[in-house]
């Protein structure tokens, strides 16, 4: 999983919470913060010492803001994977993430190169609202 994150020290948690909570074994974390001006990557850091599952986190501040794609791309390049899972600081992934789309790839017998995935939009209290599909 790819997880860019900027600026976001009031989301950041459960978006690592989310991504340790994945079904799928040997899950790999990248977090690829790009040069926040809060908490957002000391709270990175203190979650990962904490953290001893079975999925594997590494983390990397950029030395200054490089934009999303600079940043993803920083990620890309930490990563030792051959699959890519695209979160934010700000998503919240279910534990199941992972594990189906990696389903629906071996389904289509690996002939997809691209898979995307609905999404529900959240408010600050945590309440689901509607369902988002991109097309």
């Amino acid at each position: 999983m790819l997880l860019i994150t900027f600026n976001q020290e009031n989301t950041i948690l459960e978006a690592l919470e989310g991504a340790v909570s994945q079904d799928y074994p040997n899950t790999e974390i990248i977090v690829c913060d790009d040069a926040s001006q809060d908490s957002t990557f000391q709270k990175v850091i203190e979650f990962t010492k904490n953290y001893h599952g079975p999925h594997k986190i590494i983390y990397h501040k950029n030395p200054k803001n490089i934009g999303i794609g600079g940043n993803i791309n920083q990620a890309v390049k930490l990563s030792s994977g051959n699959f890519f899972f695209m979160t934010a600081g700000d998503d919240i992934s279910l534990s199941h993430r992972v594990s189906t789309v990696m389903n629906f790839w071996k389904e289509k017998n690996h002939s997809v190169d691209l898979i995307a995935c609905y999404l529900k939009d959240l408010d600050s209290e945590s309440k689901t609202h509607e369902l988002i599909s991109v097309a």
